[in-house]
């Protein structure tokens, strides 16, 4: 294993295929943790750019939105989509 795959991550992530919302665009998420989240969108972003974006969850309470504030570390293309991974800055969570 190289140093670039090794894992570098903190907290434990967790998969998921929820839909996030951007401004002006949708993504689905792939993995999230307490400081980070990967989700493929549509739209493009530039590596250290702020971004905020939200994700709502079902819960046995109701539905619950996390709105996050984050820079964009990484991006990889993917056929039509592109792959980010942010670096989340700031939560709040709703339950509208």
């Amino acid at each position: 294993m190289t140093s670039r795959s090794a894992e570098r991550r903190n907290e434990h992530r967790l998969g998921s295929a929820l839909p996030v919302y951007l401004n002006n665009a949708t993504g689905i998420m792939r993995d999230m943790s307490v400081s980070g989240a990967y989700f493929i969108t549509r739209n493009t972003y530039a590596i250290g750019e702020t971004i905020n974006f939200s994700i709502g969850v079902y819960t046995s309470e109701g539905r619950t939105v996390w709105k996050c504030r984050g820079d964009v570390l990484r991006i990889e293309p993917q056929d039509r989509n592109i792959g980010v991974a942010v670096r989340i800055t700031s939560t709040t969570v709703e339950t509208p």
